[in-house]
């Protein structure tokens, strides 16, 4: 059983619908989760590996040029994966850093995120 506490979810332009679920805060499993739901058909839940986080917190899913990009907070670090058919990454963005959110404008990603100091509070 997953148990998903953050979701973020999108329709690609071939009609597809994605639906990604992190594991969250807590210590464990540590990986992000998704369904597709294609042509009455939902498959799933399939992890992308992405394992050198204890835990995955928010996520945020665009796609651009027909790949799908994910931002999301990985023990208070903002990462970046995308998928073209197999996923890549992560790619670090910012230390520090949580709930960030992409958009992508003429071929530029515009990446806002809120600073954190997980130490210091």
């Amino acid at each position: 059983m997953i148990v998903g506490l953050i979701l973020s979810a999108l329709q690609t332009s071939d009609g597809k619908i994605w639906v990604f679920s992190s594991t969250g805060f807590g210590p464990g499993d540590n990986h992000i989760y998704y369904f597709t739901y294609f042509d009455e058909t939902w498959e799933g839940p399939t992890a992308i590996d992405i394992a050198e986080s204890l835990w995955i917190g928010h996520i945020n899913a665009l796609e651009y040029e027909g790949k799908i990009w994910l931002f999301y907070d990985a023990e208070y670090n903002l990462k970046s994966t995308y998928y073209d058919g197999s996923w890549h990454g992560p790619y670090n963005i910012a230390a520090e850093a949580t709930l960030g959110k992409a958009i992508v404008d003429n071929g530029i990603f515009y990446v806002v995120w809120a600073y954190l100091d997980a130490v210091g509070g």
